[in-house]
């Protein structure tokens, strides 16, 4: 069996993936899922599923949920969802859920272009970003383990994004200058900012990607009373100094 977090919730137990249809059982299996191979006391399970007013029922409805899923995902015998006092735990093997195989690529990718092998990376990368269907967890609340899980895994994303930009930038910069441009026009974070001005530097315009940060440093003192921070400043003198070290490669 086979599990999906990138997206909606969806399992796979043949040939088809399927969604969990019944909202509390979705619910709980994420759960588990974010907690893999991790015991989750029932105690938490309920202040999950029920974080405001939990019925009376709880418990037992938490254990008709793991009977239903396990119906549901094949697992007659227990040894999937198993129960471990005080609790349940997804005992589930490595390689079975797309969130998993996502950081393995995005570790892979991280190391490759460490070694200087952009090409690698980019394929890691884009391997990695093609699991994403979406926002992650997206037919489940906001708040709790999910919540958590949702926002670590779009930071992870986000990562794999500027790994991608980077692995791009360090083979061909100038063809990734129109869409750093549209990029940066829309964000005020400095990583973007510093992958627009070392595609410029490295396509030859030195006094457009100085330009750059002058404009994001007028912005950001005018928005929030700030300044670039320390990677944007070292950048900057690194160009205006015509220091190309480092440039090709923005892993950190």
């Amino acid at each position: 069996m086979h599990f999906r977090l990138l997206g909606p919730v969806e399992i796979r137990t043949g040939e088809r993936w399927q969604p969990v249809a019944a909202t509390k059982q979705r619910h709980l299996l994420a759960v588990l899922l974010v907690n893999r191979c991790r015991t989750v006391p029932v105690t938490v399970l309920i202040e999950e599923l029920w974080p405001v007013e939990p019925p009376a029922t709880a418990r037992a409805l938490v254990r008709n949920y793991v009977m239903r899923l396990r119906r549901l995902v094949g697992d007659d015998d227990g040894s999937v969802i198993v129960y471990r006092a005080p609790g349940y735990c997804l005992d589930l093997p490595p390689g079975r859920m797309d969130a998993e195989l996502f950081r393995a690529g995005l570790a892979a990718g991280r190391r490759a272009l460490g070694e200087g092998d952009a090409a690698t990376a980019a394929v890691r990368l884009r391997e990695a970003l093609a699991l994403w269907r979406g926002n992650a967890l997206a037919d489940l609340p906001g708040e709790g383990m999910v919540g958590v899980a949702r926002r670590e895994l779009a930071a992870h994303r986000e990562a794999g994004d500027d790994l991608l930009m980077d692995a791009r930038l360090a083979t061909e910069p100038a063809a990734v200058i129109p869409e750093l441009r549209m990029l940066a026009a829309d964000s005020a974070r400095e990583y973007r900012w510093g992958q627009l001005m070392r595609a410029l530097w490295l396509s030859g315009a030195r006094a457009e990607a100085l330009g750059c940060y002058g404009r994001l440093r007028a912005t950001m003192a005018q928005r929030y009373g700030a300044e670039p921070g320390p990677y944007l400043r070292e950048l900057h003198d690194r160009i205006r100094a015509g220091d190309r070290g480092r440039l090709t490669s923005g892993v950190r």
